[in-house]
């Protein structure tokens, strides 16, 4: 049920590798400053400073240990081991730890642009989302931030999983699904967030894969089915990470009752509507309100409620809108803080994958405006460049906090 692609899926043009080249050049220069900066108390502490096993570098022992862990309330075995490698490749100091975050950063914006590309066949709309991806300053607390090695190494292994799902949906075959299978298993391995990449992946049968529509209950029903082996490593890391974090969960469920914590996830999502658009006061540290009032949470749902109609009303002209919403809701479920761990009522690191959906819809949405037009065409692209630029400079200066 493929449409047919309307650009080459391999060859890259010169002007996109070009400007591929220049995102990833003023991303580096953005985050260059990371370099000088010391670890953070936060969580490095468990991650690096006082940590014995990592501090040793790569070692059989420290495999084991990783693979058998529940330290730092997670089980992220691949987040371990790719700390201890960086160890023995570029020692413990904070400045080489930081700059490999960095480059896990540039590496996944490759792969999402890459992965895109592949599953719609549209280079420029790819760039412009690996572009916004790149360079969004709310991404900053998972790439300056050591502790957060988890988001970026993850985001490195979906985009992958999504690249190889590409070519399974082409040609479905058992290797395939196999690849498709090892890159799930490593993202889930270096964060659990990576749970809602089959729910991702059947998003994407809709559009642009079109291996079904939304209305074909039977051929959705059948392609959730395929993905029943990856739901059942979603549902294992899922149990493994309750167990880690049983007790930050009990200590929080005796604190917010049920009505305290739906009212804040409402609010937070439409905070992380409002950081998308206009990134200001970002902070490492947003407290847990308890309970929101009334009109804050009403308000809340009734602007999620009003998008979700939009993309509803769209889903068959337009399925990128819906396509984009549903992914960025659905990724948020696991950190939205209906099952609260911690005191935060939400982080800036929640964004980092979530927020694809959101520059998805941006993306395709002003290639239609600019579509058959050259005027138009001209005043998307220099925007879109514009918007970069200056979530650049925002990045640059959120670095230095």
């Amino acid at each position: 049920m493929r449409a047919p692609q309307t650009r080459a899926r391999y060859g890259l043009g010169v002007r996109v590798l070009v400007a591929l080249i220049a995102v990833l050049a003023v991303t580096a220069a953005v985050y260059a400053g990371v370099r000088d900066h010391d670890f953070i108390i936060v969580d490095d502490q468990a991650y690096m400073i006082m940590n014995p096993v990592v501090q040793a570098g790569l070692t059989i022992d420290g495999v084991r240990w990783a693979l058998t862990s529940f330290d730092a309330y997670n089980w992220h075995p691949l987040t371990w081991i790719s700390l201890m490698a960086d160890v023995s490749l570029v020692g413990p100091d904070p400045g080489p730890q930081h700059l490999m975050g960095v480059g896990y950063h540039l590496l996944a914006t490759i792969l999402l642009f890459l992965a895109l590309r592949r599953l719609t066949g549209r280079e420029w709309e790819s760039l412009l989302v690996a572009a916004l991806f790149a360079l969004h300053p709310s991404h900053v607390e998972s790439v300056a931030w050591v502790s957060e090695r988890k988001d970026v190494l993850s985001a490195c292994f979906w985009f992958l999983a999504m690249w190889a799902y590409a070519g399974y949906a082409e040609r479905p075959g058992i290797g395939r699904y196999l690849l498709v299978a090892l890159a799930v298993a490593a993202g889930l391995m270096a964060k659990p967030m990576v749970v809602t990449l089959p729910f991702v992946f059947l998003l994407l049968d809709v559009w642009p894969l079109r291996r079904s529509s939304w209305t074909d209950v039977r051929r959705l029903a059948w392609l959730g089915l395929e993905k029943i082996p990856l739901l059942a490593l979603a549902a294992g890391a899922s149990i493994l990470t309750v167990l880690a974090q049983q007790p930050g969960i009990e200590n929080t469920a005796e604190e917010l009752v049920w009505g305290a914590r739906l009212g804040n996830a409402l609010v937070a999502y439409a905070s992380y509507l409002r950081l998308t658009v206009w990134p200001d006061a970002l902070a490492a540290f947003y407290p847990h309100p308890g309970w929101v009032p009334l009109w804050q949470a009403l308000l809340a749902g009734v602007l999620l409620g009003a998008i979700s109609a939009i993309a509803l009303l769209q889903r068959e002209r337009r399925p990128y809108l819906l396509v984009g919403w549903l992914w960025f809701v659905g990724t948020l479920v696991p950190v939205i803080g209906v099952i609260q761990v911690g005191d935060q009522g939400m982080a800036d690191r929640y964004m980092y994958i979530p927020q694809i959906g959101l520059f998805l819809m941006l993306a395709w949405g002003l290639a239609e405006v600019a579509r058959g037009n050259v005027t138009r065409r001209a005043a998307v692209a220099a925007t879109s460049i514009a918007v970069a630029l200056a979530f650049a400079a925002t990045t640059r200066a959120q670095v230095a906090h």
